[in-house]
Parts: structure tokens; C-alpha cells; sequence
């Protein structure tokens, strides 16, 4: 009985979660945000992460000055 009430909790929250999503993406349509506003801001996000990892990497590959 536990194992299924735990199924059914698990199957509950997925529910829940994706209704989230879907009132979400029905707010955004209310508020006449495109596509276009979407994909600029995952463009803007994977610009950023991008910069960051060649960041990273120059800062890894840095020697310390010290030495």
C-alpha cells in the first residue's frame, strides 16, 4: 500500500507540475508574449552560460602569479 500511495504521490505531483507549466505558457498568451521573446531569452541564457564556461576555463588555465 505504501509503494502505491507513493506511485500516486509521485503521479499527483507531475500533474500538478505540469498544470503549472501550462498556466504559465497561458498567462505568457494573455500577456502577448511571442515565441520571439521566448527564444531571445534562451538565446540570451545560453550566450551567458557560454561566456561563462570560456571564463571559467581562462581562470582554470591561469597561472598563479605567485608561483
Amino acid at each position: 500500500i505504501h509503494d502505491m500511495l507513493e506511485n500516486l504521490k509521485q503521479t499527483l505531483h507531475g500533474a500538478y507540475y505540469r498544470l503549472g507549466i501550462a498556466q504559465t505558457e497561458l498567462d505568457e498568451q494573455q500577456e502577448g508574449k511571442s515565441f520571439q521573446d521566448v527564444a531571445d531569452l534562451e538565446d540570451y541564457v545560453l550566450t551567458s552560460y557560454n561566456e561563462f564556461i570560456k571564463l571559467e576555463n581562462v581562470l582554470l588555465n591561469m597561472r598563479d602569479p605567485v608561483q
